[in-house]
């Protein structure tokens, strides 16, 4: 976008760090809500301690794209992967005015769903504001077991271990592998499917696009969402589903969620266009994300697309 709007309380965010770092953590505005290994490097140098204490820091800063009408409030996570020289995925809780409470985004989705959408691999941390509710675990838990990262929070640090595996989150879990389902891997690259649409309009191809790479074991409902902005920035996002199906990220909460941590909370007021693309199967997005989509401050109809595989 042409704009980048400070996000919510972002000023006073940053006033927290050493003046002579700030402009480096003003990339976290033009890297769609992250900073890549280069400048996690610079950060570490400059600032001292390990990733973990970094990414704690770095919580203020994530909390700021909160959106939270109804709870007021903030929870801020950001991811790491395992990247030798790891990248930083940042991601925020996110809710909508009369719109129903299922429709939130929790920020460990939000901060997944960021790292899954820029092409990360496997994770390896993830640092979130307060303790990951049980909606947060079961949405952690879909990863594949040797991708699950370990999971931590402020004052929860321990000399020995300061970081939670899955086990420890939520013990005698069930997920992908009780319904002989394949997980979701961040890392791996599998064959897409084949999928039509009768439109050759750019935004429902775009849509398209990310329906084929959605996670979607359990309904075979692949969904992908593209959204347009008034100054034609596009944005995309696809469903992840859960073995639980309730922590399932539907694809058009994707696409917002990314969007806000691109642009600021302000860039909901400037959706023009959305469109969602799904094959058409027992489960659907449809009627939901219409409903999401009128909600506030959104207002936007949804532009549907069912898909055929070829």
């Amino acid at each position: 976008m042409t704009k980048l709007p400070d996000p919510i309380d972002w000023p006073n965010a940053l006033a927290g760090f050493p003046e002579k770092v700030r402009p480096t953590l003003e990339k976290v505005r033009r890297n769609h809500g992250g900073l890549p290994a280069a400048t996690v490097a610079q950060l570490l140098e400059a600032l001292g301690g390990s990733l973990e204490s970094l990414m704690l820091r770095l919580l203020p800063l994530a909390k700021c794209y909160s959106v939270m009408p109804i709870s007021h409030f903030q929870v801020g996570a950001i991811a790491a992967d395992r990247a030798a020289k790891p990248r930083l995925y940042f991601g925020a809780n996110f809710e909508f005015a009369r719109g129903a409470l299922g429709f939130s985004v929790h920020a460990e989705q939000s901060a997944i769903n960021n790292a899954w959408l820029h092409g990360a691999g496997a994770l390896a941390k993830i640092a979130v504001t307060a303790p990951p509710c049980g909606h947060c675990r079961q949405f952690i838990n879909e990863l594949a077991p040797g991708e699950q990262p370990r999971v931590f929070w402020p004052g929860n640090e321990r000399p020995d271990e300061p970081t939670h595996s899955g086990t420890d989150l939520l013990p005698r879990p069930f997920g992908p592998g009780d319904l002989d389902k394949a997980p979701l891997s961040l890392g791996a690259r599998h064959a897409l499917p084949d999928l039509r649409i009768a439109s050759q309009d750019s935004l429902a191809l775009k849509a398209l696009d990310a329906a084929r790479r959605s996670h979607a074991p359990y309904s075979g409902a692949w969904c992908g969402c593209a959204i347009e902005t008034t100054d034609g920035t596009v944005q995309t996002g696809r469903s992840a589903e859960n073995a639980a199906f309730n922590p399932t990220l539907p694809a058009v909460a994707s696409a917002i969620s990314a969007l806000v941590l691109h642009a600021g909370p302000g860039v909901l007021g400037e959706i023009k266009r959305v469109a969602l693309v799904e094959t058409p199967t027992k489960a659907s997005q449809r009627a939901a994300s219409e409903a999401m989509l009128s909600a506030a401050p959104l207002r936007v109809p949804l532009e549907y697309h069912e898909a055929r595989q070829a």
